[in-house]
């Protein structure tokens, strides 16, 4: 039995390293070549980095192209690498998708987020020290827009895992304390895999200055996946909610929508569906989106929402991208 299994192991592995090679050799696949490095927090699309003493650079890069600036807060995986590369064997090249598909400029904030397929023991053993270099970057950026309060604030994407990165900060540092008024522009947690029991306190807080969205899809094959080293029957928040809610912000439930999708944020995952995409455009522009009888259906939760079906692949939509 375990010379078959090893030998499934090993076919497996040649499939993936001989398929890396064929598709780096046709250039389908970039090869690996972003690695972690603590001293760099901040990259931006063509793989420019950026320390904690070079965030002006970085933000100053960001606004030149005179689009919205999204702050993405990614996931577990071979990071800042599989955000930057054009592909992996699991979605990826999530800075390109959001540039291309929502005509804006990404800051990719980069986190130790190692990890071997669903296992998440290694990227939350990381979480401590992911918050501590977040806050590094707020420090820098709030300095940033000091300096350049005319500039609209970046739109905070806390992605999967990445949500737990920014939960870990609030518990730690609180929510800008000091601040009177929004950090962001929005705040929009995708697919966020924090725990669902007691996720109400760290997002309450967050609401109490943001602009906050969450989604939800009951069908996410990810999350559904997501479950070791979770206490007391905890679920990922993105897959399962429970009560309490946080008062303070809008849950957007895409589960009729979003099919088994986990990188919801792709509109190649839309399946043309219009309500779904003109959401998502908004928030990522920093506006508010339209939430209306038209496009969503209200729920007894007075900030949750179910969106409602509306395909149309022709929609500008699906059809205004590079």
């Amino acid at each position: 039995m375990k010379t078959k299994i090893t030998a499934i192991l090993f076919g497996l592995v040649c499939v993936f390293t001989f398929s890396s090679i064929a598709f780096a050799q046709t250039g389908t696949v970039e090869i690996l070549k972003y690695n972690f490095d603590a001293k760099y927090p901040l990259y931006l699309r063509d793989g420019s980095k950026f320390g904690f003493e070079n965030i002006d650079q970085a933000m100053d890069r960001a606004y030149t192209a005179g689009k919205p600036v999204v702050l993405f807060v990614h996931g577990r995986g071979s990071e800042p690498n599989k955000s930057l590369d054009k592909a992996t064997f699991v979605e990826g090249g999530a800075v390109r998708k959001i540039e291309d598909q929502y005509k804006a400029t990404v800051v990719l904030f980069s986190w130790d987020s190692q990890a071997f397929l669903f296992d998440r023991t290694k990227p939350l053993s990381k979480m401590k020290e992911s918050a501590d270099s977040f806050a590094l970057v707020m420090m820098g950026m709030n300095r940033y827009f000091e300096k350049h309060p005319l500039l609209k604030r970046p739109t905070l994407i806390g992605h999967s895992m990445g949500s737990i990165v920014l939960e870990t900060y609030v518990k730690k540092y609180g929510w800008f304390p000091q601040a009177t008024a929004p950090v962001f522009s929005k705040v929009f947690f995708t697919s966020p895999d924090s725990d669902n029991i007691n996720h109400w306190v760290w997002l309450h807080e967050i609401g109490r200055l943001e602009k906050v969205y969450l989604t939800i899809n009951k069908s996410d094959g990810i999350l559904r996946n997501s479950n070791n080293d979770r206490d007391n029957g905890a679920k990922p928040l993105g897959y399962r909610p429970v009560l309490p809610y946080s008062e303070n912000i809008t849950y957007l439930e895409l589960t009729d929508v979003a099919g088994g999708a986990h990188e919801v944020f792709n509109k190649d995952n839309m399946m043309s569906q219009v309500n779904y995409c003109q959401i998502f455009d908004r928030i990522f522009h920093g506006t508010d989106p339209l939430i209306t009888p038209a496009t969503t259906t209200a729920t007894s939760i007075a900030n949750y929402f179910k969106v409602k079906s509306l395909v149309n692949k022709k929609d500008i939509c699906f059809t205004n991208t590079n």
